[in-house]
């Protein structure tokens, strides 16, 4: 057996015209900005991979911006030494080789790795992480810790993802026609159960579903063929969160009955709370939380 990790940010990619789009700079992208490369290497039987944020960020600009510097050290910064990424492999696998390629008019490098021997069954794993860390050290000794986790929890994970997934369609479901499996009443009804399928896949991140797809989008050259941005980009992408859009995501939920789905929402405004008093107190002198759309 084989398998690979495809990455098409294996180096500095420059952003140029409406790709720009996707960054949290939108319709003023500084001349020269790129896409920074993440690291990718094999480790072992397994590809380790990730992206560690330098300073400075858009958040640097915006305070700057918005003349906030004055209390810039007291701002909840969330791009501020941000790692993210995760490890590909298996206990049976070893290292294959690189490989280069295309996807949907990007390319990309693979990292393969292939087992060591013929055998009835194969196990890969992918484990992914998110920390604010200083030293990439002690972000892969939280991943490798996770890994151990899940590897403990692996017997009864599915079985438990099931019995979630299995109470998640008793909350809420739109049946019209049922039995005829066609027409736009039944397409309505089946459009609902897709949408909440969208928002369940996104529910248990620490930042709440984005307005414009969450996890979930298509290539761009599939929207556009003129498109030719990367199949990182979306529309109204990078940290933009526009609280005239959330809104349509998230009051459904009450109806549905989704609470714990909220969650992430609620703790996206607690987060920032802090960051919109010093905003009032620095334009207005009062003790106010003014949050912008």
């Amino acid at each position: 057996m084989a398998a690979a990790y495809e990455n098409w940010r294996y180096y500095d990619r420059p952003l140029a015209g409406r790709a720009a789009f996707g960054t949290s700079w939108k319709w003023a992208p500084p001349k020269g900005i790129v896409i920074r490369r993440d690291s990718i290497d094999y480790r072992g039987n397994e590809v380790l991979f990730y992206h560690h944020n330098v300073s400075p960020t858009i958040f640097d600009a915006t305070v700057a911006q918005q003349g906030m510097d004055s209390v810039k050290d007291q701002l909840y910064n969330p791009l501020c030494d941000l790692a993210f990424g995760g490890s590909f492999g298996g206990k049976s696998f070893i290292p294959a080789g690189t490989l280069y390629g295309v996807h949907a008019g990007t390319d990309y490098k693979a990292w393969w790795l292939r087992t060591r021997k013929a055998a009835k069954a194969h196990s890969l794993s992918l484990q992914l992480h998110t920390a604010q860390v200083a030293s990439i050290d002690r972000w892969k000794q939280s991943l490798d810790s996770l890994k151990t986790v899940a590897e403990e929890k692996s017997a009864t994970a599915f079985a438990a993802t099931q019995n979630w997934w299995k109470q998640f369609w008793q909350r809420s479901f739109v049946s019209i026609d049922q039995a005829k499996g066609s027409g736009t009443a039944w397409e309505m009804g089946r459009n609902y159960q897709l949408f909440r399928y969208m928002l369940a896949c996104n529910a248990k991140g620490a930042w709440p579903t984005k307005f414009n797809g969450g996890l979930l989008t298509v290539d761009p050259v599939f929207t556009d063929t003129a498109h030719r941005a990367t199949p990182d980009y979306r529309n109204w992408g990078g940290g933009l969160h526009t609280m005239q859009n959330q809104r349509l995501v998230y009051h459904p939920m009450i109806k549905n009955g989704d609470w714990d789905m909220l969650q992430s929402q609620f703790d996206f405004y607690m987060r920032i709370l802090r960051n919109a008093e010093l905003r009032s107190k620095v334009y207005w002198n009062h003790e106010g939380a003014c949050f912008t759309e």
